[in-house]
């Protein structure tokens, strides 16, 4: 103890040893551990409002992907394109010579539009959704790969008069029926351009980094490139099949 300083009180207590020390250390680590708690208090408070705000701004926390209650259905495989151009491939019903054939894979591809979401799931949205009319326990929601499928048909449609097969003769639908008026609103001019612009947006958004090779055909000049390459994909049927049990009946 400091020599400047000498002890008070009863005689007895001029024995007793200098606990100062150790009442300092016992401070300190009370602080230590006050500091520690409050640190610890801070970061979890501080997640708390990350995980708030990421919900609000309909980002799902688990993914890191814009909230959607489909993102649970997404699975990911590898496929390879088919172009229609290669002797070793089958041609897509969607490429078929047949316009029926075609018009039947195009329709049921695109057969969902609406799906039904809970109100949790509308809560969780970025932008908000109105309940379903006439059943408003549920709310309307769509994935929006059939929005831009619907759209790609409406301008393979709106292309129809134009696309011929051998022979100059035409299969375009509209040449085989009559149009009904809201098929003629569908394929205007003005739809058919949001069409194209929004799957311009889509293709842009997902941004396929599968590298397209080159090869050199027998008795061609200049080497060529194959489109028939391996992509990594979202499974479409299980997210096809997460739609259609949600599917307005």
């Amino acid at each position: 103890m400091n020599s400047f300083y000498k002890r008070l009180g009863h005689p007895e207590l001029q024995d007793c040893p200098d606990t100062s020390g150790e009442a300092n250390a016992w401070r300190f680590t009370q602080l230590a551990r006050f500091l520690a708690a409050l640190t610890v208090a801070n970061i979890a408070l501080f997640c708390v409002l990350l995980y708030t705000a990421w919900g609000n701004l309909g980002i799902d926390c688990h993914t890191g992907l814009v909230y959607s209650p489909a993102n649970d259905a997404i699975e990911h495989r590898v496929l390879r394109f088919t172009t229609g151009f290669l002797d070793d491939e089958e041609i897509t019903p969607f490429a078929s010579q047949d316009y029926s054939e075609r018009d039947a894979a195009w329709k049921d591809l695109t057969s969902v539009q609406a799906t039904l979401i809970t109100l949790e799931e509308a809560q969780r949205l970025t932008v908000p959704t109105i309940p379903m009319p006439g059943n408003e326990t549920w709310y309307i929601g769509g994935l929006d790969v059939f929005h831009q499928l619907h759209c790609l048909d409406l301008v393979r449609r709106g292309l129809g008069s134009i696309i011929s097969t051998p022979g100059n003769v035409s299969h375009s639908r509209a040449e085989t029926a009559t149009p009904l008026k809201h098929e003629l609103d569908a394929l205007s001019p003005k739809h058919l351009n949001h069409c194209i612009d929004s799957i311009r947006q889509s293709l842009m958004c997902q941004g396929d980094t599968s590298i397209v090779s080159w090869y050199q055909p027998e008795g061609a000049q200049k080497p060529q490139p194959r489109f028939d390459q391996p992509h990594t994909c979202r499974n479409f049927e299980k997210l096809r099949e997460w739609a259609a049990t949600r599917k307005p009946r």
